[in-house]
């Protein structure tokens, strides 16, 4: 589990961030200053430092330069000029992106950033019977037969696939699949559960409905 540390005074952008890291499986840690950030960097030997620039006291660019040891780092900041970007390259980042951000697409620089170090070895295939999963192209066979999966059918098969046999109510599967900002009816995860099974055809089975508790995805009855 690759450690990243986020440093940054806004409460909105730590949080968020945090939230689609966790998602992915990352160890997240947060400072909230250049200071403290130092003092964790040393501590916690995160395998990559997200770094906002604009911060009471100690600024990023500071942050880069007084960092001990060899570490990647994206900064994250508000500052969009090519001279604020050619600073940070030359600070040594991997990689810089400036405010506001998609949070998925930096999780993707990130994984990107580590593989590039070799610290990111999270599987592209999964292997759940009769499931193949390939996580990169969003693709699902069944027994080496494709499905024809929407985008959040597939989203929701491979969660449930990272976390079989685990019950998940409605709320959770809303907040872990469709993201915590989804203000819609909880009863979508009804429908797609419903299509999931359809298309699974006669390994349906394998999605359970848990009666006054929500849904997991475990092995299929023999009996």
């Amino acid at each position: 589990m690759a450690k990243i540390l986020i440093v940054d005074d806004e409460a909105t952008t730590r949080n968020t961030l945090s939230w689609y890291l966790q998602k992915e499986d990352f160890q997240v840690f947060t400072s909230v200053n250049g200071e403290d950030a130092l003092l964790m960097e040393t501590s916690i030997q995160p395998d990559l430092i997200i770094l906002d620039i604009m911060m009471p006291g100690m600024s990023g660019w500071e942050v880069a330069r007084n960092i001990p040891r060899k570490v990647p780092i994206i900064f994250l900041t508000a500052l969009g000029q090519e001279t604020d970007k050619l600073t940070g390259f030359n600070l040594g980042a991997d990689d810089y992106v400036t405010k506001p951000f998609s949070p998925r697409e930096l999780v993707a620089r990130i994984k990107v950033t580590l593989r590039h170090y070799g610290k990111f070895n999270q599987e592209d295939f999964l292997i759940f019977p009769p499931f193949q999963i390939n996580a990169n192209s969003k693709s699902v066979k069944v027994n080496q037969v494709q499905l024809c999966l929407t985008t959040k059918e597939f989203d929701l098969l491979l969660f449930l696939v990272r976390h079989s046999n685990t019950i998940f109510s409605r709320e959770s599967l809303i907040t872990n699949v469709w993201g915590y900002e989804y203000d819609g009816d909880a009863r979508v995860i009804d429908t797609t559960i419903k299509r999931l099974r359809h298309k699974l055809g006669e390994h349906r089975d394998c999605l359970k409905t848990i009666r006054g508790a929500g849904y997991m995805l475990g092995v299929i009855d023999n009996a």
